[in-house]
């Protein structure tokens, strides 16, 4: 009875702090990211309400409603991780598919006990994806307090998602022990707390508000260093990381990532490197004595390995493909 009484008072401590989280997403100046943060919250509440054997009072029609809530909590998480990592949440959508077919799975559930398996193996390999989202990113990243969030808060709470998920496809319909349901209880009251202290004091840098704008600061001498090295041709060199361009430049690697963020406004080195690359690219596609250069040469020249990334950046950049961009301004 002592481990019951201490999973409840766990768990209702743990519903408060996800309302007040979800109740601090709400004042939240960007509608998007709200809307993640309180679906999350609230999937979370319904999950700790109904994974417990020790809340009786949520059943019938209540208990049907908090179960939908519960079964989309792995959507609603990787909307909300891709979110606080990302600045472009579309190029992430076959993880948000699997996460939002692994919560539609669990409603399918009672027609085949394999669908039971099939959905914690879909939301286990989200998670895992989540995890090499984050992992990969954080060299690209130029954003002090996202990447501390990275390896923070984000891969606790993944981590948290597999052990859950771990323990549903071990022990499956079996009786759990008593001490699980309390260190479950125990870890979303931790988590919940730590959310809520750091969303209610999260760097306003954490979100952009106007994209490469330049620092209020900034630091004219590192600034021009960085500035001359690019306009040298730097940005020539094949596979540049934000790592090799310090080690070029004699800067530490963090102080570097802070001048291209904080004092030139960009919040990921791809995109610094590809503001150079691509008005480049875009000066030789346009150049009528170099109409008979091919786009795969083009793309060589302005730093990429081939021509699937070149592309990919073009795209992202002017919204078309490079052939196209060239077919464009020709006829103009």
């Amino acid at each position: 009875m002592i481990l019951a009484e201490l999973d409840l008072l766990l768990r209702y401590c743990a519903v408060g702090v996800l309302v007040t989280l979800a109740l601090s997403g709400a004042r939240g100046g960007d509608v998007r990211r709200a809307l993640a943060l309180i679906g999350l919250s609230g999937s979370l509440v319904c999950y700790l309400l109904t994974s417990s054997p020790y809340v009786t009072w949520a059943d019938g029609a209540l208990s049907g409603f908090l179960n939908v809530g519960a079964a989309m909590a792995p959507a609603f998480l990787a909307w909300l991780m891709l979110e606080f990592t990302s600045d472009t949440l579309q190029k992430h959508w076959p993880v948000l598919g699997a996460a939002l077919a692994g919560s539609l799975l669990s409603f399918l559930i009672p027609l085949h006990p394999v669908i039971a398996t099939l959905r914690g193996l879909t939301v286990a390999a989200v998670y895992v994806a989540l995890l090499v989202v984050i992992a990969l990113g954080d060299r690209d990243d130029l954003v002090p307090a996202r990447r501390i969030l990275r390896r923070a808060i984000l891969t606790t709470m993944l981590a948290l998602g597999i052990a859950i998920t771990t323990v549903e496809i071990t022990f499956g319909d079996m009786p759990l022990p008593a001490v699980i349901y309390v260190l479950q209880a125990a870890a979303f009251l931790a988590l919940g707390l730590a959310a809520t202290v750091w969303i209610t004091s999260a760097s306003r840098d954490l979100w952009p508000v106007k994209p490469h704008s330049t620092a209020s600061n900034p630091n004219p001498i590192d600034r021009a260093k960085v500035i001359a090295a690019m306009d040298g041709g730097l940005w020539r060199t094949e596979g540049l990381t934000v790592g090799q361009m310090a080690i070029t430049l004699g800067m530490a690697d963090h102080h570097l990532r802070r001048v291209i963020n904080q004092d030139l406004g960009y919040r990921n080195f791809s995109t610094f490197l590809n503001s150079y690359r691509i008005a480049h690219a875009r000066q030789r596609l346009t150049d009528p004595a170099g109409q008979k250069t091919t786009v795969l040469e083009i793309a060589y020249d302005s730093g990429f390995s081939s021509l699937s990334p070149f592309n990919k950046a073009f795209r992202d950049a002017e919204g078309c493909s490079p052939s196209a961009f060239r077919a464009r301004n020709k006829a103009d």
